[in-house]
């Protein structure tokens, strides 16, 4: 038996996770509210005097994951050219803060 969290990827690298899902609940919710709670952590380090790399690190530790939902996206089948635009502005915003 896989663990659940290689399900959790395959699936939506392949493209078998249904695409409202993949949009609205994995990359606009949980990424957002995840890209909120490690800035808020980064701010915290930053208010306690921890050293930037350290800051950075911390801030930086969900690029991955939302560099691959954001792909997930563009390789699914029916994804439509908004919500591709989309995900696309979404990433460079989470990026940018």
């Amino acid at each position: 038996m896989r663990p659940v969290v290689f399900h959790f990827f395959r699936e939506r690298w392949r493209g078998k996770t249904p695409l409202p899902r993949l949009f609205w609940i994995d990359l606009l919710a949980t990424a957002t509210v995840l890209n909120l709670l490690f800035g808020f952590v980064s701010l915290l380090m930053l208010a306690k005097r921890v050293d930037w790399a350290w800051v950075f690190a911390v801030h930086a530790l969900v690029i991955p994951y939302n560099a691959f939902l954001v792909v997930s996206i563009w390789r699914h089948a029916k994804t439509p050219p908004w919500m591709r635009a989309a995900s696309a502005v979404w990433l460079l915003v989470a990026f940018a803060i």
